[in-house]
């Protein structure tokens, strides 16, 4: 089974889940944006999102529950699943994705039932719509999450990938969703706590994609002074990453105002530290706009490359249009394609 990043497990998901109606099995640690993907999977594909925790159901859930009243055994389909005669979903319309979560956490008898689903694309005599896709997810035994003796028999039934936290599919996803550029900027400086949960060493609060999600909202929380703010951080991704990230902040904080950098790209000081520099550029990204993308990336020039990389990629990450200009077309592109596509 090959690590992969989130865009890649998404590839595998049209290529062997809808294309070739093959179960695909993703593995991850929690909290590192495997559902949140396949969400994405499911909008992506126009589709219909079945939602199963498998750790919630019984295998009656599944089966159906029987009925004798007619002297012969006959088992009721389940509501909740896209089996050929369910009233509530349509054969003939859009993708129907039967995520199965926490495949892992079922009780065995589940499981069992599952062999036959995966397997047959059937339980009984209830068989699954043409239309379905099934995607199953689970966490990792070494993650301490709460999971059950895996069937290996089970797992055969589809091809595995395993995702891996990847800081250039965050800050992807950061930049279209509106978590704050401060926070993208710094995990882009301090990529290694975007996912430090250590499973030798647990803790309460550890830092994940999803938990700095949490984190990023109580950052730009103005409601909360700054003391509950600090505590409410250190409570998403803990203590650390979230002192650093307030240290981060405070040099951000300290910069130019980008009215003083539009005005004035070539005067304004630039500082040789590394992460000055670092905090420069994401403040740049944060307000980079099609009205000042040539005077902030006149200022960029003058930062060492990967911090104009990095600037760039965020910016375009937040706002697409900003591609349409003449800083980037015949000032950015030409200078530093070799290094924002390796």
């Amino acid at each position: 089974m090959q690590v992969v990043s989130i865009p890649t497990m998404m590839g595998l998901v049209k290529h062997i889940a809808v294309r070739k109606r093959r179960v695909l099995f993703v593995w991850g640690a929690s909290g590192i944006g495997k559902s949140q993907a396949i969400y994405q999977c499911v909008n992506d594909h126009a589709g219909i999102l079945v939602d199963i925790r498998v750790s919630q159901y019984e295998s009656v859930d599944f089966r159906g529950v029987p009925d004798t009243s007619a002297g012969l055994t006959v088992w009721h389909m389940p509501s909740t699943l896209p089996f050929k005669g369910n009233p509530k979903f349509d054969e003939d319309g859009p993708l129907i994705f039967l995520f199965i979560d926490e495949v892992n956490q079922g009780d065995p008898s589940v499981l069992s039932v599952l062999y036959q689903l995966l397997q047959d694309r059937r339980i009984g005599e209830h068989e699954l719509m043409s239309n379905v896709v099934i995607i199953c997810a689970g966490n990792r035994e070494i993650d301490r999450g709460s999971t059950t003796k895996w069937a290996y028999p089970l797992g055969n039934r589809g091809t595995h990938c395993e995702v891996a936290p990847d800081i250039a599919a965050w800050s992807n996803w950061a930049g279209r969703n509106g978590i704050s550029p401060t926070v993208i900027g710094f995990l882009n400086f301090r990529s290694e706590l975007l996912h430090d949960f250590d499973s030798s060493n647990p803790v309460k609060a550890f830092a994940t994609p999803r938990s700095w999600e949490f984190a990023a909202n109580d950052f730009e929380d103005t409601e909360m002074p700054a003391a509950e703010r600090l505590a409410a951080i250190s409570g998403d991704v803990g203590e650390g990453a979230a002192i650093q990230l307030s240290g981060f902040a405070d040099i951000m904080a300290s910069i130019r105002p980008i009215e003083d950098i539009i005005a004035d790209p070539m005067g304004v000081p630039v500082e040789d530290r590394l992460d000055l520099q670092w905090a420069m550029a994401t403040h740049v990204a944060g307000h980079m706009t099609k009205a000042n993308a040539d005077p902030l990336h006149q200022f960029l020039t003058r930062l060492e490359p990967e911090m104009v990389v990095m600037a760039w990629t965020l910016a375009i990450n937040r706002d697409e249009d900003i591609t349409d200009t003449n800083a980037f077309l015949n000032g950015y592109a030409p200078r530093y394609r070799s290094l924002f596509q390796n």
